[in-house]
């Protein structure tokens, strides 16, 4: 036997304390989760970096008083390049390392695939 109608509507009214909360809390909760959906989504496409200038860099290589010897590891002589303003001596650095070029691009690209799975997204390189 299936219950009226009328008594879960007859209960509603004769509650209205009880009634007015779960409706009250309900609403919370879906605005929570609304707003906490909305947070996660956000943070998955958070801008991390819009990238920097030659320049920027090697300022930012000379504020630091990055050590001159690391361009060895590019395969650069530290005598061939500007000895007294270090930011001309990196930027020196990075142009003779040729960032820019396409075996730099393709290793770029290399290493956005491997971050890929890591939930970070790398866009293409400026100009492709």
């Amino acid at each position: 036997m299936a219950l009226p109608l009328g008594y879960p509507l007859r209960n509603l009214t004769h509650r209205r304390t009880r009634t007015a909360i779960t409706v009250g809390v309900v609403a919370l909760v879906v605005v929570a989760t609304t707003l906490l959906l909305g947070l996660v989504s956000s943070l998955r496409r958070t801008l991390v970096s819009t990238g920097v200038t030659w320049r920027q860099l090697a300022e930012t290589f000379r504020q630091i008083r990055w050590d001159k010897e690391l361009v060895r590891e590019l395969g650069l002589n530290p005598d061939d390049l500007p000895p007294r303003d270090r930011a001309r001596y990196w930027y020196a650095a990075i142009t003779t390392a040729q960032v820019g070029s396409p075996k730099a691009r393709d290793l770029g690209d290399a290493y956005a695939r491997i971050v890929a799975p890591l939930g970070y997204f790398v866009g293409p390189a400026p100009g492709s």
